[in-house]
């Protein structure tokens, strides 16, 4: 809303493919098709419990959790859908009335005002699962693991390429980026 913020042209609903917008997410999509939003009357940050609508579509597999009533969900926001886009569905509310969640009348496109990301949010992986199985119809296929051997086979292939005699000094400040570098690299090279 401020004067000079960019505008984002897009058409959502042509994209062609399942969108879930988070937060701000949320709020955007409402945007574009047609929805205003505003400051809240009442900021929410932490702990919320959301409300699901008695008629919330079956269609919407973010919902097909078991006890959804109970959610306890993580909010973090100064703004909020004060009009609903004609073309979207209330899915969930919280205790101050605030739209938490909505669905697409006709399009796999929905958006949750919470953060689904975050441990605090009780169902939130439950909700990203469904929505990319679900919705998106993909199966798991990514395994940390890997990520461990491929980022440690990228470390030894440097190294060895240097030389067999090449020294490593890996700097290291106690941060998660470095820390997670320093064991890689000890995998891979050693002490």
């Amino acid at each position: 809303y401020e004067k000079d913020s960019p505008k984002i042209d897009l058409d959502i609903e042509a994209l062609g493919v399942p969108v879930l917008g988070v937060c701000y997410g949320l709020q955007l999509i409402n945007h574009m098709l047609g929805g205003v939003v505003a400051p809240s009357k009442n900021r929410e940050y932490g702990f919320e419990k959301i409300i699901v609508e008695k008629n919330i579509s079956p269609l919407n597999p973010l919902y097909k959790i078991k006890d959804i009533e109970e959610n306890i969900v993580w909010m973090s926001h100064g703004d909020e859908i004060q009009e609903l886009s004609a073309k979207l569905s209330v899915d969930s509310v919280t205790r101050n009335n605030v739209i938490s969640s909505f669905h697409h009348k006709s399009l796999p496109i929905f958006g949750v005002q919470f953060h689904p990301e975050v441990e605090h949010s009780k169902y939130g992986r439950d909700i990203i699962k469904s929505f990319v199985e679900d919705i998106c119809k993909d199966k798991k296929h990514w395994d940390s693991s890997l990520q461990i051997e491929r980022a440690v086979e990228l470390i030894k292939d440097k190294v060895t390429a240097e030389g067999p005699d090449t020294q490593v000094i890996c700097a290291l400040s106690g941060g998660v980026d470095s820390c997670v570098a320093a064991v890689l690299t000890q995998k891979a090279v050693g002490d």
